[in-house]
């Protein structure tokens, strides 16, 4: 691997930045993992007890494996406090690197009904925007939200289609674009079994409002996956689309279209 120069380092860091893809939930540091777990009482489902163990447990082994952690530490976040914290600790974060802006993906259906917190979406929310705020008011960042649709979680228990997460999601959505912090539609999770075009009720209505697409594809599955989130899903943006370089005629559309380099300056909250 090529040593960056000093020089170089320096200027990158000093460059004012923008980040367009980052989970919030995924970006969690060990040490806050192990605090989180010590809060409610859950060391017992953590591999280890120390940052370092923690660190080697975030080696992530294929995508079934990141799934299954980033589902244990969900579980860790319970409270609007919790939430206030991991925002803000990502806000230090962005001020450490000179972020200026960022847009965090946030899986609420995961939080206020796949799994049994008693956690209400207000108080979620609630959560993201005091530490949205705190982090705003003390390192003059800026954090926007994009909601993501869980598309693993849409299974009936006979397999047929369960439109109800990828429905409150957008209902989350809608909400809190209405609120002025929420700029976008997402859909991550595992994408085989689960195509762009299952869920293209949900995000017809979420451009319709004026909310930015921009679901996961081209990951795990091939250029269909990501040409049916261009069409169905009327995509602005694709999360991470690595495997466009199979299809040529695809990769002249992303350059064509400017996907997934497109960017539509959100509102400003108060």
């Amino acid at each position: 691997m090529t040593q960056l120069s000093d020089k170089l380092t320096n200027f990158i860091q000093q460059m004012p930045k923008a980040e367009i893809h980052i989970h919030l939930e995924g970006a969690i540091q060990p040490k806050t993992v192990l605090e989180l777990a010590k809060r409610h009482d859950k060391l017992n489902t953590l591999p280890s007890d120390t940052e370092e163990g923690l660190r080697r447990w975030f080696t992530f082994t294929d995508f079934p494996h990141f799934v299954e952690i980033y589902l244990t530490i969900q579980d860790l976040i319970r409270t609007a406090d919790d939430f206030a914290l991991i925002v803000y600790e990502n806000g230090a974060d962005m001020a450490a690197q000179n972020i200026r802006y960022r847009e965090l993906t946030v899986t609420p259906y995961t939080h206020t009904s796949y799994q049994d917190k008693g956690l209400t979406f207000a108080e979620l929310f609630e959560g993201l925007e005091n530490g949205r705020l705190r982090a705003k008011e003390e390192y003059g960042v800026e954090m926007r939200w994009v909601f993501d649709i869980a598309r693993n979680l849409t299974d009936n228990p006979d397999g047929s289609y369960d439109p109800t997460p990828a429905e409150k999601t957008l209902e989350y959505a809608l909400e809190g674009k209405a609120k002025g912090s929420v700029v976008g539609l997402g859909l991550g999770g595992y994408e085989v079994g689960y195509p762009p075009e299952r869920f293209a009720h949900a995000f017809e209505k979420a451009k319709a409002a004026g909310l930015l697409s921009v679901p996961h594809a081209g990951e795990t599955v091939g250029p269909e996956s990501i040409w049916g989130s261009l069409t169905a899903l009327q995509a602005d943006r694709i999360g991470h689309g690595v495997r466009a370089v199979e299809d040529p005629s695809l990769l002249a559309t992303l350059k064509v279209k400017q996907i997934p380099w497109r960017l539509t300056p959100p509102a400003t909250p108060a």
